[in-house]
């Protein structure tokens, strides 16, 4: 998942928590229900605090334009979530996802953007260095 931002756009630090909302797959494993995030797969529970580690977050120049690669990437609304569920669950062929509600702690590093999945959609998101899932949205 890719971030676009614009050229005067700024990495900022959190004054106060920031609601956010992640789509997750639901996956069925050994008698349990694990949540994994859309496009890489990465298990996630709740209320853990989840921190960019090995990398930081960085707005990169690429062939199409400034993106960040790197970081928890979210949306910036419910209703930009359920948009993105509604206009690409066909596509992705996925039968199980969830809507969780998620918080950037005070503190934390972020970015605002867009994420365009196909030439035709396009999402408010948001990316940062730290997340932690919440609660079902």
């Amino acid at each position: 998942m890719c971030l676009s931002v614009r050229d005067n756009t700024k990495i900022e630090t959190a004054q106060e928590d920031i609601i956010c909302y992640k789509v997750f797959k639901i996956v069925y494993h050994s008698g349990g229900f694990m949540f994994l995030s859309y496009y890489r797969g990465v298990q996630y529970s709740f209320n853990v605090l989840y921190t960019l580690e090995n990398s930081s977050l960085e707005i990169d120049s690429t062939w199409s334009g400034l993106v960040v690669e790197e970081g928890f990437h979210s949306f910036v609304s419910q209703a930009s979530a359920q948009r993105f569920l509604t206009e690409n669950f066909g596509y992705f062929g996925e039968t199980r996802t969830a809507i969780f509600k998620c918080k950037i702690p005070k503190g934390a590093r972020f970015v605002r953007g867009i994420f365009s999945p196909n030439e035709w959609s396009s999402y408010e998101s948001i990316c940062s260095d730290q997340i932690i899932v919440l609660e079902s949205a």
